[in-house]
């Protein structure tokens, strides 16, 4: 089972899917690809507690993703 937790303004938003259930990876890959657009980073998380490692695309084999909204300085 894969699980994508999205960490925005209204607080934390998961997205789960069945890497053997095409529509629950599509929704996920979109869901994915549309917070990509809005420049939020991908993480992908280690089960063992390593360090997070950003991810470029999504996989539907990578397990736990956090998504996180890029951190504006100024």
């Amino acid at each position: 089972m894969g699980e994508l937790r999205i960490l925005c303004t209204e607080g934390d938003q998961k997205v789960v899917w069945d890497p053997n259930n095409k529509d629950q990876v599509e929704v996920a890959r979109m869901t994915f690809d549309k917070l990509k657009e809005k420049n939020y980073k991908a993480y992908s998380v280690d089960k063992k507690g390593e360090p997070l490692k950003e991810i470029k695309k999504f996989k539907p084999s990578a397990g736990s993703l956090i998504m996180t909204p890029a951190i504006a300085g100024g």
